[in-house]
C-alpha cells in the first residue's frame, strides 16, 4: 500500500507567506550569493574555458506561461484550466516518472551510476520526500516512501530556494538528468495541483532562478566536463540524420562515410536485425545482410571504460552505437549506459511507426538481395554444368520467386521468427543489454523490464522524441549538445528516393492489416516507454526554453541563424568545423580550438622572454646568482645540444645509407624489365620484398620513410616459367626470407599474402609453398562469400570457356565490379581466371572484361587520341586522361602504375592522382 507523506518545509511558523514575498522577489540577486562555493567556481571555471557561460537578460517571460503550451498543445491554456481529464492524465504520468527510480532502490539495476553518488541519494529523500536523511554521505538502500506518494511544497518559493543550494553541492563529473527531471517534474506538479494557475511573483522568481542558474548549469557542466558524445542510435528512428549532424556541426569520429553509421568499428555495434537460421529453415535459401541476430559481442569487445579510453585516444568527440548497451550479457540487471564517459543521447520514434518503417526498409533491399542471391548460384550452377544461356533464365526465375513466397505479405508469426527483435519492443531491447535483445519473442514483461528500461532512459542526458516540433528538437540539441545545426535541417535516407531508385515499392509487400495490428501490439511496453520518452523531452524543453528566455547561451559565439543550404551537400547545410561539436570539445575543452590557439600563442610570445630572463638571471627584476645562472645556462646548452647532435648524426649515418645502396644499386640488376626486389631499412631494421623493383629504382620505407634501394633482385620467375624446384634456388639467394605462405590461411586472415606471390597466382619463392588462385572458397562462419563469374564481354588470346574473357598466359587489365556493394575498380594486375577480393565486402569477384597492358597507335583516319598525345585503346582511360587537371603535380608513388599501364609518365603530363579515379565507385 503506498503511504501519503505530508510534504511540509521547515520554516519559521510566525512568519507568514505576505511578509516573506518581498524577501524572495530579491532572489534572483540573492540566489548566487547562496549556492556553494563548488559550483560557483564551476561555472566560473567554464566561463574562461572559452564555451561560454551563463547569462541573464532579465527577461519578463513567466515559466508558467510556458506549461500550458508544453504539455497541452497549442490550445493547452484553455485544456489546462477546463479540462480534468487532461490533468490527471498528465499526472499520472508524472508520477511513473517519479517512480521510476524505485528500479534502482528495489535492485532490479545495479549501474545507475547517478544515483549511487551519496549526494543525489540523499537529494532525493531530502528534496523531493522531505525526510531528513540519515547519513548524505552514504547511498540509501531504499527511500521510505514512494515519490509519486508525497504532496506538492506547500511554498514553492521555499522549496526551490532548498532545491539550488543542495543541487550546488552535487560533483561535477555528471549531469545529473534523473535529478534535474524529478526536480522539474516536482514543479509542474505543483503547477497542476494549483488548478494549473499562473504561479505567484514570488514562485516565478524562485522556478526561474533555479532553472537558470542551477538544473542548466548543472547540464552544461556535466557535459563540458566528459566532452564525447555516445548516441544510441536505434535503428529506423532518425538516427542516419543525427550522425550526419554531428558531422556539419563540426564533431570527429573514426569515420563519417555517405551511409553516415559513424561506428567505432573495435566497439562491435554491428545490427543484428535478422535470424539467420530461421531466415535458412523459413526460405530454403542461404541468410543474406544483418543476420547476426543471435551473435554476441566477443570477449574482446570494449566496456565503457575502454570506449572511453579509445575515443580520447582518437580525438573522436563522437559515436553511434546501433546495436545494444554493453554490461548486460547474463542478465538486463548488469547493463551499463556509459554516462561517466560519455554524454549520452538517444532519439525516440513512436514505437509502431518505426516497426512499418523497419518493415518496408527490410523488404525493399531484401526483394533486391535475395534476386542477386539466385542469379549469383544460377552462374554458379551454369559454369559447373557448361549448360545453355536459357537454363541459367530458368533457375533464377524459380530462384527469385523465393522473396514473394517468403517475406511477400509474410505474417506475423514468420516476421517474429526472422527478425525477432526487430518485431518485438525494440526499444526495450536496445536500452537493456545483449541478454534481452537476444531474449525470446514475448518473454518481456512490465513487471521487470518495463521499469528497468524507464530508469536507464531517464539516465540519458538527452532525450528527444522524434515527432516532436522543430522547435522543441532545436532547443533540445542546441542547448543539449551545444549543436546549432539540428537533424531536422538534414534530409538523409529518404524512403521514397530508395523506392524510386530501386524502381520497387514495399508497401503492398507488408503484411495484411490484421497481422499488422499484431504486431503493432506486441510493441506494447515500448509504447510505454515512449510515453515516458516524449514527457522527459518536454521537461527537458521547459529547463532549456527558460534559460534561453533568460539569455543563457550555450557556448560563447554560438551562432543562432538558420544555416543555408549547400548544392555540393545535397541540399544540407555545409560543415562547419568551426563549431568544434559545440558543448564537445573533448574532456573538460581539451580540443576546444580557441585554448590551443591561446596556448599556442602563450608558448610562442610569453615562454621566450621568460626563458631570456631566466638565462639572464632576471627573475622579476632581481639579479640571480652569477652561479646560478651559469650553471642554468649550461644545463640549457647541454640539453638541447645532445638533441641536435643526435639529428646531425644520424641525417649523416642516413645520407651515408642511401649513398652505399645507390653503389650498390649500379653494380646490381641493371635490365629494363620488373624484378623481385630485397630491401631491408638501416634506420628501423624493417625488411620487406617487392615484385615492383626496377633498375636503379628505391622505394620508400613505410614505417620511417627513407628511400631504400634493394640489396637483390632477381628476375621474375613466374613470368619464365621457373619450376619450383627452380624457384627454390632463385629464394636460396635471397638471405633471411621467410615462408610468406607455409600453411593454409583463413579466409578471414588479417595478415595478406604477400605481393610476389599473388603477383603470379604460382608456387611462393620461399620454400616453394604453394599459393593456390582464388577458386571457389569454403564459406567462413564471420561473412559468406560468393564467387562472381565474369561477364563475357570478349578479351584476346583465350577460348572463352574460363572463369574470366581472357585465357591466354600474359598478365592483362581486368574491370571489376562487385554485386554485393557494386564498387568498381580497375587493376593492372589481372590474369587468366584469376578474381580478386572486394576491399569493401570481401567478396571474390571475377573481372568482366579483360584488355592487353601496352598502348596502340591510333590508324590514321580513326577517332580517338592522336600519336603524339598518348592514344590508349580504353576508352575509360582515355575519358580519364581528358578530366585531369595538368595544374596538379604527378605523384611519385603513381609512377609504377604508368609503367604498368604502358603510358610513360611524360606522356602523362605530370597530371592527376590517377590512383584515386581507379578506385572510385557508384552507388
Amino acid at each position: 500500500m503506498r503511504q501519503t507523506v505530508a510534504a511540509g518545509c521547515p520554516r519559521p511558523a510566525a512568519r507568514p507567506r505576505q511578509q516573506l514575498a518581498p524577501a524572495l522577489l530579491l532572489l534572483p540577486l540573492l540566489l548566487p550569493a547562496a549556492l556553494s562555493a563548488s559550483l560557483r567556481r564551476a561555472l566560473l571555471d567554464s566561463s574562461a574555458s572559452g564555451v561560454g557561460g551563463i547569462h541573464s537578460s532579465g527577461s519578463t517571460t513567466l515559466v508558467s506561461d510556458r506549461l500550458p503550451s508544453i504539455f497541452f498543445g497549442p490550445d493547452g491554456t484553455h485544456l489546462a484550466t477546463s479540462n480534468a481529464t487532461a490533468r490527471s492524465t498528465l499526472r499520472a504520468q508524472l508520477d511513473v516518472l517519479l517512480d521510476s527510480v524505485d528500479a534502482h532502490f528495489g535492485g532490479l539495476l545495479e549501474r545507475a551510476h547517478e544515483l549511487h553518488e551519496p549526494t543525489a541519494a540523499a537529494l532525493l529523500q531530502e528534496l523531493l520526500l522531505l525526510h531528513p536523511s540519515a547519513n548524505a554521505t552514504k547511498a540509501s538502500e531504499a527511500l521510505p516512501a514512494r515519490l509519486s506518494a508525497t504532496l506538492s511544497p506547500p511554498d514553492l518559493a521555499h522549496w526551490a530556494e532548498r532545491a539550488g543550494e543542495r543541487l550546488a553541492s552535487l560533483p561535477p563529473h555528471l549531469s545529473y538528468p534523473v535529478v534535474r527531471r524529478l526536480v522539474t517534474a516536482v514543479v509542474v506538479r505543483a503547477w497542476l495541483d494549483g488548478g494549473a494557475k499562473p504561479f505567484s511573483a514570488a514562485d516565478e522568481t524562485a522556478v526561474r532562478g533555479l532553472f537558470v542558474q542551477v538544473l542548466y548549469s548543472l547540464h552544461r557542466r556535466g557535459a563540458v566536463h566528459r566532452g564525447i558524445m555516445d548516441y544510441q542510435h536505434v535503428s529506423k528512428s532518425g538516427g542516419t540524420s543525427w550522425c550526419h549532424a554531428a558531422q556539419i556541426n563540426g564533431c570527429t569520429t573514426q569515420k563519417f562515410d555517405k551511409f553516415h553509421v559513424c561506428a567505432i568499428k573495435a566497439f562491435q555495434d554491428k545490427v543484428r536485425w535478422i535470424d539467420g537460421n530461421a531466415h535458412a529453415r523459413l526460405t530454403g535459401g542461404p541468410p543474406t545482410r544483418w543476420a547476426l541476430h543471435g551473435t554476441l559481442r566477443n570477449g574482446s569487445a570494449p566496456g565503457c571504460e575502454e570506449r572511453g579510453q579509445a575515443m580520447r585516444e582518437g580525438k573522436w568527440s563522437y559515436y553511434s552505437n546501433e546495436y545494444t548497451l554493453t554490461g548486460g550479457e547474463k542478465s538486463f540487471r548488469a547493463v551499463e549506459l556509459c554516462s561517466k564517459q560519455f554524454v549520452t543521447a538517444i532519439l525516440f520514434r513512436n514505437p509502431v511507426k518505426r516497426l512499418v518503417s523497419h518493415l518496408r526498409f527490410v523488404l525493399l533491399h531484401y526483394s533486391r538481395f535475395m534476386k542477386q542471391q539466385a542469379e549469383e548460384e544460377a552462374q554458379q550452377a551454369q559454369q559447373a554444368a557448361q549448360q545453355a544461356a536459357a537454363q541459367q533464365g530458368a533457375q533464377q526465375g524459380a530462384q527469385a520467386a523465393d522473396f514473394h513466397k517468403t517475406y511477400s505479405k509474410a505474417d506475423a508469426a514468420f516476421w517474429h521468427a526472422v527478425a525477432p527483435a526487430i518485431t518485438d519492443n525494440y526499444f526495450t531491447r536496445t536500452l537493456l543489454g545483449e541478454a534481452a535483445w537476444h531474449a525470446e519473442v514475448g518473454t518481456l514483461t512490465d513487471s521487470e523490464h518495463l521499469p528497468a528500461a524507464r530508469l536507464v532512459l531517464m539516465q540519458y542526458d538527452m532525450v528527444v522524441p522524434l515527432e516532436a516540433p522543430a522547435s522543441l528538437t532545436s532547443r533540445l540539441l542546441g542547448f543539449g549538445a551545444g549543436w546549432p545545426i539540428s537533424y531536422t535541417q538534414v534530409h538523409d535516407k529518404d524512403m521514397s528516393v530508395l523506392q524510386a531508385y530501386f524502381n520497387f515499392d514495399p508497401v503492398p509487400h507488408l503484411p495484411d492489416q490484421a497481422h499488422l495490428d499484431h504486431l503493432a501490439a506486441d510493441q506494447a511496453i515500448d509504447m510505454k516507454l515512449y510515453e515516458l520518452a516524449v514527457l522527459i523531452g518536454q521537461l527537458d524543453y521547459l529547463v532549456y526554453d527558460t534559460a534561453a528566455a533568460a539569455g543563457a547561451v550555450p557556448w560563447a559565439g554560438m551562432p543562432t541563424g538558420p544555416p543555408a543550404a549547400s548544392k555540393e551537400e545535397g541540399g544540407n547545410p555545409p560543415i562547419d568545423r568551426s563549431l568544434a561539436c559545440g558543448l564537445l570539445r573533448g574532456p573538460g575543452g581539451a580540443w576546444d580550438p580557441t585554448r590551443q590557439q591561446a596556448a599556442a600563442g602563450t608558448a610562442a610570445g610569453g615562454g621566450r622572454k621568460r626563458r631570456r630572463r631566466q638565462r639572464a638571471g632576471m627573475a622579476g627584476g632581481a639579479t640571480a646568482n652569477p652561479v646560478k645562472r651559469l650553471v642554468s645556462h649550461l644545463r640549457f646548452v647541454l640539453l638541447h645540444y645532445s638533441r641536435f647532435m643526435k639529428q646531425q648524426a644520424e641525417e649523416e649515418a642516413q645520407q651515408a645509407q642511401q649513398a652505399a645502396q645507390q653503389a650498390a644499386a649500379q653494380q646490381g640488376f641493371r635490365g629494363s624489365e620488373r624484378v623481385f626486389g630485397s630491401f631491408k631499412c638501416l634506420g628501423c631494421g624493417r625488411s620487406w620484398m617487392s615484385g615492383n623493383s626496377w633498375a636503379n629504382k628505391g622505394q620508400k620505407c613505410q614505417r620511417c620513410n627513407i628511400m631504400v634501394y634493394p640489396y637483390d633482385q632477381l628476375l621474375n620467375p613466374l613470368q619464365q616459367g621457373a619450376s619450383t624446384m627452380a624457384l627454390r634456388s632463385a629464394a636460396a639467394v635471397l638471405p633471411g626470407v621467410a615462408p610468406c605462405a607455409s600453411r593454409p590461411r583463413p579466409l578471414a586472415s588479417t595478415a595478406p599474402l604477400r605481393r610476389p606471390c599473388l603477383a603470379g597466382g604460382s608456387p611462393c619463392p620461399a620454400l616453394g609453398a604453394a599459393v593456390v588462385a582464388p577458386a571457389p572458397l569454403p564459406r567462413s562462419s564471420r561473412r559468406v562469400s560468393v564467387l562472381v563469374a565474369a561477364k563475357r564481354r570478349g578479351g584476346g588470346g583465350g577460348s572463352g570457356q574460363g572463369l574470366t574473357p581472357y585465357q591466354g598466359p600474359k598478365r592483362v587489365f581486368g574491370s571489376f565490379k562487385c554485386p554485393d556493394c557494386t564498387r568498381k575498380w580497375l587493376s593492372a594486375f589481372s590474369w587468366a581466371d584469376k578474381g580478386q577480393e572486394c576491399q569493401r565486402c570481401g567478396t571474390m569477384v571475377y573481372p568482366y572484361e579483360q584488355r592487353p597492358l601496352k598502348k596502340r597507335e591510333t590508324p590514321e583516319g580513326e577517332e580517338g587520341v592522336g600519336e603524339g598525345e598518348g592514344a590508349v585503346d580504353d576508352p575509360e582511360v582515355a575519358k580519364l586522361l581528358a578530366k585531369i587537371d595538368s595544374l596538379k603535380p604527378h605523384p611519385e608513388e603513381l609512377c609504377q602504375k604508368c609503367q604498368e599501364l604502358g603510358y610513360p609518365c611524360t606522356e602523362l603530363g605530370a597530371r592527376v592522382r590517377v590512383s584515386r579515379a581507379f578506385g572510385a565507385f557508384m552507388p
